[in-house]
């Protein structure tokens, strides 16, 4: 059967992990969980943790990080096997995590168990490619022998010929099988006999003849428990059914699981056994009462996390889109506050953004645009930039915002010049992290239309930061344009002096790298690292994004000044910088130049290290890696080809010319 073929391709690829003496420990994760439930198989206790209910005061930033050394601390206690369970189902950012965690940095012993069906590939087609110690088993559907062991471990009650009606109806699928042989069970529990019992045609019309078969009550509780998610809590179904007590509600889930349609998951909280299960009782719930049940939801979420801060925004949001989806035209529900649903996806965005789940953030923002009125849309884009802060998507909430603003035709100077200037800063200073780079003409037209609306509204920040942008953007500089320098210096130079006064270290620290790569144009080397170092002295007040930069710029200036060694040396140092659950991969600038300057200084061991951990941050982070990295490749290419080390030389070569090419969206410069 199923299972016993699973367990002997684990035994298979861990025969090794397996003979090893000591407690094992088994993680089963189903990442399609509304409520992220962890189920802990240990020998001597069982626990139980609703991450996203449960939990106080959690930051999303540490999330995956947290996830991985939590992992890893078990497998340090003993051998542990973790199970991630249907991941066709997962999210991108869920998706994300999983190829977080499967890059352990541990020798304890831990094997990790990915269950999907092929349609996964389609999605991430380079799933698990390349990685050390990977083996992907393809599963072929059971034999009529395995299908017979299948119904006959199921059930004894299921007459001969009855059964190889089942064999034959599955073709081989064990969940179809298990839903056959559960489905003539429940009509021989309700007094039918085998006359005329028709084997229903597909596993939803095996499951929906299940659920027909349910008492009204337990059927409702069903129905309403799928508008909550795979995983449901007594509380929340409650919330759907105010006309029910709680205790009644209960023993319906607790009857639903002795029909093995749910699975209890602890205390008041039951999951669905399978996805299948939940999406035909979602669909047999009619519309419009989906509708309510999703905004009954929502309105019992917020108020119910209220006190946990923004932990449950993005399921807020996920269920005001929900019923706004099912609705007809896709529009607001009668009586539902548009502010309201605006609010909501703008806190979802916020909260997505800080998990580093982008596409979902801007996903959240561009629909609150769609829903909100006209007059809301010039803000709305205005914080997709903000938010997102570098890239296209970033790049284009700015270019929309100001677009709106010329629209209107009677807009506040202020505040076009206001939405330019973000924009300049975005596109000169993360040019890295674009994949529709603007061209000198449209750079030079940009700035000077910002300037004209300054004149009309001058602002002595916007225009601090104006000066900083045109410096950023020397990038499209001609060798005879460099002759203006100076009075930009000065400029750049008060700038940092205005950001400093007002105690704004973000945008001092910007004006900082500004101005540095002003010195570095004109040769002032000592002036250059002198910015750097400045904007280190304020590293306890910068957030990851200006951390790593500031460390970067400093090894690139120790690079270029031929200090090979405080360059080499500089991603070793950047690690005391990390604060609690911020990722290594987010040093991958740095990692870049310290294997070139230990490429210059011949420490090739140092080089072939630092390639590794660029393999590994390319393939972990969500924050995806960039053209920048180029420098590191190079370096380790050329070590591994003299070593004729021609693994490491094929990924280094591949990733080279994956950033090259853009496969995946860089965000540094």
């Amino acid at each position: 059967m199923l299972l016993k073929r699973i367990a002997t391709a684990v035994r298979m690829t861990a025969r090794e992990f397996l003979r090893r003496r000591g407690m094992l420990a088994l993680m089963v994760v189903s990442p399609v969980m509304t409520f992220a439930m962890v189920r802990l198989a240990l020998p001597d206790a069982a626990a139980t943790f609703a991450a996203a209910e449960e939990s106080e005061g959690r930051a999303l930033e540490p999330l995956f990080n947290a996830w991985r050394l939590l992992i890893e601390a078990l497998a340090s206690r003993g051998p542990l096997v973790v199970v991630f369970e249907d991941l066709h189902w997962a999210s991108d950012s869920l998706l994300d995590l999983v190829e977080h965690v499967t890059h352990p940095r541990t020798a304890a012993p831990l094997v990790m168990v990915a269950l999907a069906r092929p349609e996964l590939i389609d999605r991430r087609p380079e799933w698990g490619g390349g990685r050390k110690n990977f083996t992907a088993i393809g599963l072929e559907p059971l034999s009529d022998d395995e299908t017979r062991d299948l119904v006959a471990l199921m059930t004894e009650g299921v007459p001969g010929a009855m059964a190889e009606r089942i064999v034959e109806r599955a073709g081989g699928n064990p969940f179809f099988a298990g839903e056959l042989v559960r489905a003539y069970e429940d009509r021989k529990r309700a007094g039918a006999g085998d006359e005329g019992f028709v084997l229903p045609d597909t596993v939803h019309a095996t499951v929906l003849a299940r659920i027909d078969l349910l008492p009204e009550e337990h059927r409702a509780v069903l129905e309403y428990a799928s508008v909550v998610g795979r995983t449901a809590r007594v509380a929340a179904v409650a919330a759907l059914l105010p006309d029910r007590p709680a205790a009644a509600i209960g023993g319906a889930l607790e009857a639903l699981a002795e029909r093995d349609l749910l699975v209890p998951q602890g205390r008041e909280t039951f999951t669905f056994r399978h996805i299948v299960i939940r999406e035909v009782a979602y669909a047999t719930l009619p519309r419009a009462q989906r509708v309510q049940a999703h905004l009954r939801l929502a309105a019992w979420l917020e108020g119910y996390g209220a006190a946990q801060g923004e932990e449950l925004a993005e399921l807020v949001a996920y269920h005001y889109r929900q019923a706004i989806a099912l609705s007809p035209g896709g529009k607001l529900p009668e009586g539902l506050d548009r502010a309201k649903v605006v609010s909501a996806l703008e806190r979802a965005a916020r909260v997505a953004w800080s998990g580093g789940a982008f596409a979902e953030c801007e996903e959240q923002l561009r629909e609150a645009v769609r829903l909100s009125p006209p007059e809301e849309h010039l803000r709305l884009l205005e914080l997709i930039g903000d938010v997102v802060r570098f890239g296209d998507a970033g790049a284009a909430g700015y270019r929309e915002a100001y677009e709106r603003w010329r629209e209107s035709g009677t807009g506040d100077p202020a505040v076009g010049a206001r939405l330019l200037v973000k924009r300049l800063v975005l596109v000169g200073r993360w040019v890295g992290s674009l994949t529709l780079v603007p061209t000198k003409e449209e750079l030079a037209g940009d700035v000077a239309e910002a300037r004209g609306l300054l004149a009309r509204s001058p602002d002595p920040l916007l225009e601090a930061r104006l000066a900083c942008a045109i410096a950023f953007s020397m990038w499209r500089w001609e060798a005879d344009e460099r002759d203006g320098l100076p009075p930009l210096v000065a400029e750049v130079e008060r700038a940092v002096a205005l950001f400093a006064e007002r105690g704004d270290t973000l945008l001092e620290s910007e004006a900082l790298d500004a101005l540095g790569l002003l010195y570095r144009a004109g040769d002032d080397w000592a002036a250059a690292i002198r910015c750097a170092d400045r904007r280190l002295l304020n590293a306890d007040r910068l957030d990851l994004l200006e951390r790593q930069d500031a460390v970067a710029m400093r090894a690139l200036d120790s690079l270029l000044l031929g200090d090979y060694a405080a360059a080499a040396r500089a991603f070793d140092g950047s690690r005391a910088l990390l604060r609690a659950g911020e990722s290594e991969a987010s040093l991958a600038h740095i990692a870049t130049w310290s294997a070139y300057g230990a490429f210059l200084l011949g420490e090739w061991d140092d080089v072939i290290r630092l390639g590794d951990l660029l393999i590994a941050f390319r393939e972990e982070s969500r924050i995806a890696t960039g053209r920048f990295t180029a420098a590191g490749w190079i370096a380790a290419i050329r070590v591994s080809a003299a070593r004729l080390d021609d693994t490491r030389l094929a990924r280094y070569r591949t990733s080279l010319a994956s950033v090259a090419e853009g496969k995946r969206s860089p965000v540094r410069r």
